[in-house]
């Protein structure tokens, strides 16, 4: 590898189609449409602040105008490498919508995948103890301790071994 570059979002659709493209770090990546994310986050949010049921389905209701955007498309023809990047305090978004990335990876046949979990992690990837939005302001804003080394030492371990 002669040269680095840094794609940033939406990095699994630009990196699909560069064959050049060695390494791709997915912080909080998503696989799912935008419209299920969206909508199930809405949902998840009211739910955790103490709304009721009928009030979540109703926000969640309004929200299903959003654009329809499918991601899982572009991981399904990535063949980079790709370490996962997940974190463990996330209220918003349910295991199976953070599981769809390794799954959509795994039907690419991709087999170069490093999924890591981050435990203290929430979705902005500081250190937190609910994950919920409304902890964002009591948080300091210094990304969780060790995250940047793990992603340049999962570089650096492969940066060799990779042909692009």
């Amino acid at each position: 590898m002669n040269s680095a570059q840094v794609i940033s979002r939406p990095g699994a659709t630009v990196a699909a189609r560069r064959p050049e493209v060695a390494f791709v770090v997915s912080l909080a990546g998503i696989a799912v449409t935008g419209y299920d994310t969206i909508v199930r986050q809405v949902e998840l949010i009211l739910l955790a602040a103490g709304r009721s049921a009928d009030e979540a389905a109703a926000a969640a209701a309004q929200q299903s105008a959003i654009l329809d955007l499918v991601l899982a498309r572009n991981w399904e023809s990535l063949e980079a490498l790709v370490v996962d990047i997940k974190r463990a305090q996330i209220a918003a978004l349910p295991p199976e919508q953070q599981q769809a990335l390794v799954q959509a990876l795994a039907r690419a046949g991709n087999r170069g995948v490093t999924v890591v979990v981050l435990p203290e992690a929430n979705h902005l990837f500081q250190r937190a103890v609910t994950g919920g939005p409304e902890e964002y302001a009591l948080l300091g804003a210094e990304l969780v301790p060790g995250l940047l080394p793990r992603i340049a030492d999962w570089i650096s371990d492969r940066a060799g071994s990779n042909p692009r």
